[in-house]
């Protein structure tokens, strides 16, 4: 019951900070574009840095060595 009441509360306070902050189309539409272009930047950062992780977990060890990889992942 009280994280039904904390997930109400949450819920009307991001209603009233809509209904505050956009009143008009524009504002909306430029908050939406904003917002998009962020995720865009940052979903690329992201993906960079696991392709990266992706490629340095893929190289080869040096013959004999078990824990190669996690060495080179501390380093």
């Amino acid at each position: 019951m009280g994280v039904m009441l904390a997930y109400v509360i949450g819920m009307i306070a991001a209603t009233g900070f809509q209904y505050l902050l956009f009143r008009s189309a524009a504002a909306v539409a430029l908050a939406t574009a904003a917002a998009g272009l962020g995720a865009y930047f940052v979903t690329r950062l992201t993906l960079a840095g696991l392709a990266a992780r992706m490629a340095a977990g893929l190289r080869p060890t040096t013959p004999g060595s078990l824990f190669g990889a996690i060495g080179d992942d501390a380093a």
